[in-house]
């Protein structure tokens, strides 16, 4: 049967052949509509125009294919809640912006600019998660990814600037650990209270003057040092260069000046320390001088009225590198 031209067909109608309409098809008129509907091969499955809640139903799971049918693009309700969307090989979304407004459960691999979502979540916030790798933020994080890395000599700690909060991690250059060897190294370790260790380990201090390694102080309010030095700390809570002359400028607390001013250089009063001078050689008992001021010597004095104090030990022929540790006593000639 064919329908040539302009033809209205205003109540129910039933054709058991063929109909071929070789011009617009329009059911009712804008604003006023009417059902359509195609019945498929299964009990249950068809497609419905709904005019009175302006809907197009493909009820059951009956599927809404793509490229061709019986394929493997389509949209199908397989249960009642639940639609899927199948391609065959791939699904593009394009969009500004994508909203899913749920939990998503991706069973297959996911991969976000190129690169798997296992390995990298980046610009999303990981709440609750059990496991967490490289996410930009992960808020109660049960666990995080960490390989052994037990060869690499510089590793660097990581933390945050506050006790609590979402913050980034972060590192420092002058905080690191050698994995390999155990030691961790920083500029400066402060305690409030104590450090408890079974072993302090110095080395021998550099080449430079005023190198050092050991126990250093910093008070004295005192300028204008020479570095490498040795200072005697006066009644006035000052520093003077040492002279074993007398007991006045040579008891009590001594130190080795490590820059020009006391309180921010320091002054080391016990340890390895490179003077400005070269005090003897390799084993010699050092003394506070009686005749170069400031400075340690080999030569204990001898003349009346002077201060025998030993200092420390030479540890090279002309280094000047020495272990300074002034004993507590003195004895005047």
């Amino acid at each position: 049967m064919k329908i040539i031209g302009i033809q209205k067909i205003q109540s129910e109608s039933f054709f058991n052949a063929e109909v071929t309409a070789l011009n617009t098809l329009t059911v009712g008129v804008d604003g006023t509509g009417h059902d359509a509907k195609f019945f498929g091969d299964t009990s249950g499955q068809f497609l419905l125009w709904d005019q009175s809640s302006d809907e197009l139903v493909l009820a059951g799971d009956t599927k809404l294919s793509f490229h061709d049918a019986a394929g493997g693009e389509n949209i199908i309700a397989s249960a009642d809640g639940h639609l899927e969307i199948n391609a065959g090989t791939t699904l593009d979304i394009t969009a500004t912006t994508i909203d899913i407004n749920g939990a998503a459960d991706v069973s297959g691999d996911f991969t976000l600019n190129g690169t798997a979502i296992a390995t990298v979540i980046a610009g999303t916030t990981v709440t609750n998660a059990t496991n967490a790798t490289n996410a930009t933020n992960a808020t109660n994080t049960t666990n995080v990814t960490v390989a052994d890395e037990s060869a690499d000599t510089n590793c660097f700690p990581l933390f945050v600037t506050a006790a609590t909060g979402n913050l980034p991690p972060k590192s420092g250059t002058n905080l690191y650990f050698n994995s390999a060897t155990g030691r961790l190294n920083a500029t400066i370790l402060e305690s409030e209270d104590r450090i408890i260790t079974s072993i302090r380990q110095f080395k021998k201090s550099g080449s430079s003057v005023g190198t050092r390694n050991g126990d250093v102080v910093f008070f004295g309010d005192t300028e204008s040092m020479v570095v490498g030095k040795v200072y005697h700390f006066k009644n006035d809570s000052t520093w003077e260069l040492v002279n074993a002359s007398a007991v006045a400028t040579s008891d009590g607390l001594l130190a080795v000046a490590l820059g020009e001013a006391s309180n921010e250089a320091g002054m080391l009063i016990r340890g390895f320390v490179t003077l400005e001078h070269d005090p003897g050689a390799i084993g010699d008992v050092l003394y506070a001088s009686h005749t170069a001021t400031g400075e340690a010597t080999a030569t204990k004095p001898t003349g009346s009225g002077n201060v025998v104090r030993i200092i420390g030990y030479c540890l090279g022929a002309s280094d000047k590198k020495i272990y300074f540790n002034p004993d507590g006593h003195h004895t005047v000639l």
